[in-house]
């Protein structure tokens, strides 16, 4: 019986040397946050949690790996795609205009009012294009007015000043002629 006990004793020792061990390891182990844990068990449940996380992230990934190169040939081939619609979107585009503007302009005709109206509109939109365009020639001209008089104000500035250098320079030499 005691050499039983001994024994039990023994494998407790190897036990509690083996768990002391591990505790050590699992203390020394950091991870990037910083979570308070009362007990080593607690820590290496958060460990076994995200190991699992990063292992259905790892099959999540593994599923995208291959889904991923599809869907860019498929934009690819989209791609090469996108020029004949925008082309094909254009002509359509262009046609629908001009299919609009036919049926607009035989509505028109059809009634001499609205033809009236339309022809009206259209002089009224040159008029005052016609309006603008003068506002801005005589806005033009304004500016060049403008700078014609700063102009003649620059040199009448120069002139005057030239003509009181020139009796500052005759004050100089009659008073120096004098003295």
């Amino acid at each position: 019986m005691k050499r039983a006990r001994n024994q039990l004793e023994q494998f407790l020792n190897e036990s509690n040397n083996m768990l002391q061990k591990v505790m050590e390891c699992i203390d020394g182990i950091i991870l990037p946050i910083e979570p308070a844990f009362d007990e080593p068990i607690e820590k290496v449940k958060w460990l076994a949690d995200y190991l699992n996380e990063c292992q259905d992230a790892k099959v999540v990934f593994g599923s995208f790996y291959f889904v991923i190169p599809q869907g860019c040939d498929q934009v690819r081939e989209n791609d090469k795609k996108t020029p004949r619609i925008q082309h094909l979107f254009a002509q359509l585009s262009g046609r629908l205009r001009r299919e609009e503007d036919e049926v607009y302009e035989k509505e028109i005709l059809s009634n001499d009012e609205t033809m009236k109206k339309y022809q009206m509109m259209k002089t009224m939109k040159k008029y005052q294009m016609m309006k603008t365009m003068k506002k801005y020639q005589m806005m033009k001209t304004m500016k060049k007015y403008q700078m014609m008089k700063t102009m003649k104000k620059y040199q009448l500035m120069k002139t005057m000043k030239k003509y009181q250098l020139m009796k500052t320079m005759k004050n100089y030499k009659i008073d120096d002629y004098y003295s």
